[in-house]
């Protein structure tokens, strides 16, 4: 199941601002995060997937932001 990233977090219980605080950022960071997940680096991303317990697809790659062109962590092998 996908959710958004706050959902993720409210149920865990955890404020923007505590979360901002685990991920060593600052709260104004985090709480654009939320808002385009996208914005964020992918060490970002894998850790909030770790704070959250949940795979990253399930947030970062949801209905929510399915239209956009995303390849995450990928390099070309020549």
């Amino acid at each position: 199941m996908q959710y958004t990233l706050a959902q993720l977090r409210r149920q865990r219980q955890l404020s923007i601002e505590e979360m901002a605080f685990i991920l060593g950022i600052s709260y104004e960071s985090y709480r654009k995060i939320e808002n385009e997940p996208l914005q964020a680096n992918f060490d970002v991303i894998l850790k909030i997937a770790n704070i959250l317990k949940v795979e990253i697809t399930d947030i970062f790659l949801s209905s929510n932001i399915a239209n956009s062109n995303v390849v995450l962590g990928c390099k070309s092998h020549s």
